[in-house]
C-alpha cells in the first residue's frame, strides 16, 4: 500500500512490526519514511555512483547494500529488509552475526548472510521458500523482485503449493505437483488401471 502511494519506509525491521487483537498488522514508525517522485526515482537509478558516500537512516543488518553504498533509497531497499525479516521468521535467527553496527554495515556490503538453515537442524526449509528470501535479499537489487507485490504474491504462491517466480519447477517437480493437486484423480487413475 505505503510503496503504491510513493512511500518508501526505510525502517522495516521486526520491532516495527504489531500485530492487533484481531490479528491485523501495523507498521509502526514511519519517522525516516520519504515520498519517491518518478522523477527522483529515475534521477537515483540514473546517477547510481558507489563512491558518492551520504548519510544513510535505518537500523544496521535490515538497511539494504545499495542504499549503504550511495545514501539513494529504493523501493527494492525495502523489500532487502522484508526479505532479512522473512529470514529472522523462517530461520529463528538472524541473517547477519556480528557484535556492533561497523560489523553489520561491512558484512551487509560484502553480502556475506548466514546460511537459509533453522536454528534446529533437523527441521528442513524448502528449497523454494529459501528462493524466496535469497531473491528478496539478493545484493544487486536488479535481481530482486520487480516491486514488494511479487513478493507478497510468492510468498502467497508458496503457502498455497504452487510454483513460485523465485524456484521454478522443472519437470520432475512440475509432474509432482500437478498429481499432488489432483491427488484424487491421480488415485483414481492409479485404481482403473
Amino acid at each position: 500500500y505505503a510503496h503504491d502511494r510513493r512511500v518508501i519506509h526505510r525502517d522495516l525491521k521486526p520491532e516495527n512490526i504489531m500485530v492487533g487483537s484481531f490479528r491485523e498488522v501495523y507498521l509502526m514508525d514511519w519517522g525516516i519514511a520519504k515520498i519517491m517522485t518518478e522523477e527522483q526515482e529515475n534521477q537515483q537509478m540514473e546517477s547510481y555512483d558507489s563512491s558518492k558516500k551520504k548519510s544513510i537512516s535505518g537500523t544496521p543488518g535490515f538497511v539494504a547494500p545499495e542504499y549503504i553504498l550511495t545514501g539513494n533509497v529504493q523501493f527494492a531497499s525495502d523489500q532487502y529488509a522484508l526479505g532479512a525479516i522473512l529470514f529472522q521468521l523462517v530461520n529463528l535467527q538472524g541473517h547477519l552475526s556480528g557484535d556492533n553496527e561497523k560489523v553489520l554495515l561491512q558484512k551487509t556490503l560484502k553480502g556475506q548472510l548466514e546460511c537459509i538453515q533453522h536454528l534446529k537442524n533437523a527441521i528442513k526449509i524448502p528449497k523454494s521458500l529459501r528462493a524466496i528470501i535469497a531473491k528478496s535479499m539478493s545484493h544487486d537489487p536488479k535481481d530482486r523482485y520487480d516491486d514488494v507485490a511479487l513478493l507478497a504474491e510468492d510468498i502467497n504462491n508458496f503457502l498455497q503449493g504452487r510454483e513460485t517466480i523465485a524456484y521454478k519447477d522443472n519437470l520432475t517437480r512440475a509432474v509432482i505437483r500437478s498429481l499432488y493437486k489432483y491427488k484424487v484423480a491421480t488415485v483414481l487413475s492409479i485404481l482403473s488401471v
